[in-house]
Parts: C-alpha cells; structure tokens; sequence
C-alpha cells in the first residue's frame, strides 16, 4: 500500500475543506447572508406597502368618481327644485329631502377622500423609504460581493491546484489502497492515516506511540497501526 500518497492525499483533502469552511467563515460571507434575509423582507414590505397604496388609490378614484356622481344629482335636483317647472309642494318638499340626504352622502365622501389622500401621501413617503433603502442595501452589498469575490477568486484557484494534485496522487494508487481509504475516510472524519509527529505522537488522535511501533513503521516493511485509535501509521522520516 502506497502509504505516503495516501497521506498525501488525505492532507489535499483535509486543506480542500479548511479552504471551503475558510470561505464560509469569512465576514463577508456572514454578512451577505444576513443582507440576503434584509433584501427579503424589505422586498416583502415594498411588495405590501404598493398592494396597500394600489388598494388606496382604487378606493380614492372611486369616491371621487361617486362624489362628482353625487355633485351632478344634487345640482340637477336644485336646477329642478329652483328652476320653477314644477308647483307642486309635496313633490318639491320631497326633492329637498332628497337633496340634503345626498349632500349627507357627499360629506362623508369627501371626509373618506380626505383621509384616503393623506393615506396615499403617507404610502408615498414608506414607499419611497422603502426603496431607498433597497437602493443602498443594495449598493453596500455589491460593495461587500466584489471583495468577497477577490477572495473566493483567489481560494477556488488554490482549489483547483489541490484538486490538480488530487487527480495525480489518485492515478498513482491501485484500487485495494483506494478503496481502503475511501472506506475509513468516514470513520476517522476524513483522517484515516496518522503521522508520527516528532514527539512520537498520533496526529490522528495525539497519543504517545512506543518507540519499538515507531521503528516499525520506519522500517515500512509492514503496516502499522495506532493502538489508540486505529489509525494507519505513517512515518515521514527518521525521528
């Protein structure tokens, strides 16, 4: 079994992972993800507040159209009731009745106009808020993407080299080696094989390995084993 190229190997990978999990952790990673969720909500409330101003300026045009409706009856009832066609008294009593009902009608429309406007003007401003805000959100975080993405730029080409060196370590092994690695790669998180520190420890685990085990895996004539943790031992050079 080709030990040192599947050490090799495996520390390619262990630095592949720190280099993902190094991206991850960076600020600006952090902070993109938390002005992601900003974006998310602020677009809700813009989605919310133009529903909101749209339902106002429909109720506001249709007022205005009841209230010219109503200012159109109640002068043509008073062109009626002053105009002098008509004599009789009850008829005309009745057209005043209806007139001062209408104009009833035309307060209270004219009330909810009034309200409904400075409704809509407030709408105005959130809106315009809103947007605003999305604006700058939006610049800072392009700000924010363009050095996370200097940094990524530089990592995703230090990963390519590994995964370069990755695929001529791997064309080296024969499929026993490989297919023991791939096996205890997830028993031992990643880190089947255990190098023999200079203190005579287990990288794996980091206990003291005996010195007559140490020689052993020196010599490279047998495979030798942590008795800790079990872990393949490798030897890099003599200790």
């Amino acid at each position: 079994m080709l030990i040192k190229s599947l050490y090799h190997l495996q520390e390619l990978e262990k630095r592949e992972q720190e280099i993902r999990q190094s991206l991850k952790s960076l600020p600006q990673f952090k902070e993109l993800k938390s002005m992601k969720e900003r974006f998310l909500k602020l677009q809700d409330q813009l989605a919310r507040s133009k529903e909101e101003h749209k339902k106002t300026s429909d109720q506001l045009k249709n007022n205005e159209e009841r209230a010219q409706d109503l200012a159109k009856k109640i002068k043509s009832l008073k062109e009626f009731l002053y105009g002098g066609s008509s004599n009789n008294v009850k008829e005309l009593e009745n057209i005043d009745l209806q007139i001062k009902v209408l104009e009833e009608q035309m307060t209270r429309i004219n009330q909810e106009i009034i309200d409904l406007m400075e409704g809509k003007e407030q709408l105005d401003q959130n809106l315009k808020q809103i947007e605003h805000e999305l604006k700058v959100q939006y610049q800072t975080f392009n700000k924010i993407k363009l050095q996370y993405n200097r940094v990524k730029i530089n990592k995703e080409q230090e990963l390519k080299g590994i995964e370069e060196d990755k695929e001529e370590i791997i064309t080296t092994l024969d499929e026993k080696s490989l297919s023991w690695y791939q096996e205890r790669k997830e028993k031992y998180h990643g880190r089947p094989i255990g190098e023999i520190m200079e203190n005579h420890a287990c990288s794996g685990c980091h206990s003291v390995i005996p010195i007559i085990i140490v020689k052993e895996a020196r010599s490279k004539k047998d495979l030798v084993y942590c008795e800790n943790c079990g872990r393949l031992l490798y030897a890099p050079q003599i200790i």
